[in-house]
């Protein structure tokens, strides 16, 4: 069951996200410093986001088996997060610039984490147009309408916050998977044999608890 952790930074008082934080890190999806803190204001790079997506899909962060797959991207080679961007390119999840570089100690923007997290839950990058002079519009109105932008206080053309990261993929894991409907041209989150499942059910085993409270007492 999807239920926050506990866990305990010195900054703390700091983070804004703190619900979003504190389940992240039990998932095993962000980590803290060796100080203890959780910098929420410090921003991602774009390698990190790779190796962040790469836990949600796999539920693990192992990535070896990815060492040595075939990259189209030049300056990846010998990286500590190649495994995770070499798994998130053979996925479409990220695409490198047009010089075939990667950049990843780059910082990464919101809208480009949101693209990312956008072809995690099953959205086609042509299809809807998170490629090419409109993605950056696009981009923010399917994550606007599949609530991963919500309670991202952040200025999304910009440099991403390691709070807001958290709560960005937070609210992914409970966003719908879809796939393109042929039929209505548009995305579907009814999938193959007519099921209905979220991000964190399909890859990190999440199931929700939903219930209805009957009776409260004074005490």
């Amino acid at each position: 069951t999807m239920v926050a952790g506990a866990a305990s930074f010195t900054d703390e008082a700091d983070i804004q996200a703190l619900d979003a934080v504190n389940m992240l890190t039990t998932l095993g999806v962000i980590q803290g410093y060796e100080d203890n803190s959780f910098q929420p204001d410090g921003v991602v790079t774009r390698a990190e986001m790779a190796k962040m997506i790469f836990v949600v899909r796999n539920n693990s962060a192992d990535d070896e088996a990815y060492a040595d797959i075939t990259t189209n991207l030049t300056d990846i080679n010998g990286h500590w997060a190649e495994g995770y961007i070499k798994f998130c390119e053979s996925q479409g999840i990220i695409a490198g610039y047009g010089d075939n570089t990667f950049r990843p100690d780059a910082t990464v923007t919101g809208v480009e984490a949101a693209k990312m997290l956008l072809v995690l839950a099953g959205y086609d990058a042509d299809k809807a147009g998170l490629v090419g002079s409109n993605w950056s519009t696009n981009t923010l109105k399917y994550a606007g309408s599949a609530g991963i932008l919500d309670d991202v206080n952040s200025g999304l053309e910009s440099g991403l916050p390691r709070q807001y990261a958290a709560q960005m993929i937070y609210n992914t894991l409970s966003a719908d998977r879809v796939k393109w409907s042929t039929d209505s041209g548009t995305f579907d989150d009814v999938l193959n044999g007519g099921i209905k499942e979220t991000v964190g059910s399909a890859y990190m085993g999440l199931s929700y608890d939903v219930g209805t409270m009957t009776e409260m007492s004074k005490d």
